[in-house]
């Protein structure tokens, strides 16, 4: 997928953003409630430069950040059509930067299962047609 950031940084400080995938569990048994929150993956790994880590944004400037972030493969899909159990996912974006707490902002994610290859067009012939053989007038 895709994502692109318009970041204003009106600080004196320069800001980096950071993408992480979010995971929330939620249980209900005989009227209680359970969530269990997944811990925050960064995409990438966390590496410099990695997949979730943008380019610093300089003092005073604004940028536009496009990262293409990739799901792990391992997860299961969102669903939140049953009354016993939901799971979701969100992206969760962070400014980092040194003299202040990280500003963060939280969006929706839908993962969808599919196949990774575009389906097959088939032929399909009709049976119930077929040309029937020339036949003789019926004689009068």
């Amino acid at each position: 997928m895709e994502v692109k950031a318009e970041v204003l940084n009106d600080s004196l400080y320069a800001v980096t953003p950071r993408f992480y995938l979010c995971e929330k569990q939620t249980f209900v048994t005989q009227s209680k409630r359970t969530t269990a929150h997944a811990a925050h993956v960064e995409f990438g790994g966390g590496e410099a430069g990695g997949e979730g880590v943008g380019r610093p944004v300089p003092a005073a400037s604004a940028q536009t950040i496009a990262r293409v972030l990739s799901a792990p493969p391992h997860l299961h899909p969102t669903f939140f059509n049953c009354s016993m159990m939901k799971l979701e996912y969100r992206l969760k974006v962070t400014l980092e930067f040194a003299q202040a707490r990280n500003a963060e902002i939280k969006l929706p994610l839908i993962i969808l299962r599919g196949s990774t290859t575009p389906p097959e067009k088939k032929t399909t012939k009709s049976l119930r047609f077929k040309s029937l053989p020339a036949q003789s007038p019926l004689p009068s």
